[in-house]
């Protein structure tokens, strides 16, 4: 809503518009105020072009449907910050890709975060039942737990990319923007230190008997 006795922002015919971005498109430095009023009218359709790119990385990545809604909104505000803060860089291509890296791999951590706490109850929740085989359980539970909470996430998202969600290694590759060669080291590093993370809480806990 406009503040009463401020000038309302004449619309920019299409011509204006392709200037704009013309121009916009050579900054490499913060917008100025000016500029970031003209890019909040024009974003629509920028982002617009990009949104293919962003969906397909997505889908490669395994992420599901509903979950992809909420990534790709925190893509569309993403980017405009990027560009407002720091231009477009070498191009809308690059900062894109950039941002929907930084995206994928803030939502893997969500989801490690959600995997470390999922199925441990509540002070407020009833007693868990007892007994050999929930006491076993429940043991291992914990020590998966620990051993997700301590794992690196350069680690993690290979785990996730390549074991949970099953994807090829070059598809993981592109997805994590490295070399084959790379995500390979990493994936036999992630294995060693899963078995590490685990001997170690398994040696220094009693587990349970049955």
């Amino acid at each position: 809503m406009a503040v009463e006795g401020t000038p309302r922002r004449r619309r920019l015919t299409e011509l204006e518009r392709r200037e704009a971005i013309a121009r916009l498109a050579l900054r490499n430095t913060q917008l100025d105020h000016e500029e970031v009023l003209v890019f909040r009218e024009i974003y629509p359709d920028v982002y617009r072009l990009q949104i293919p790119q962003i969906w397909k990385r997505l889908e490669r990545r395994g992420i599901p449907e509903h979950d992809a809604k909420d990534v790709m909104q925190n893509i569309q505000l993403a980017i405009f910050r990027r560009v407002c803060e720091r231009g477009f860089g070498e191009s809308m291509t690059a900062v894109t890709h950039s941002i929907v890296g930084d995206c994928i791999l803030n939502y893997v951590r969500a989801r490690k975060r959600n995997r470390c706490t999922a199925g441990v109850p509540s002070s407020g929740s009833a007693p868990p039942a007892t007994g050999p085989g929930v006491d076993s359980a429940a043991y291992y539970k914990e020590v998966v737990a620990k051993v997700v909470s301590q794992i690196s996430d350069d680690h993690w998202v290979v785990i996730e990319l390549l074991i949970l969600n099953g994807l090829e290694q070059a598809q993981a590759a592109e997805i994590l923007g490295i070399p084959v060669r790379t995500l390979r080291a990493r994936l036999a590093a992630a294995k060693a230190r899963l078995i590490e993370l685990a001997q170690a809480i398994l040696d220094s806990s009693p587990r349970p008997q049955g």
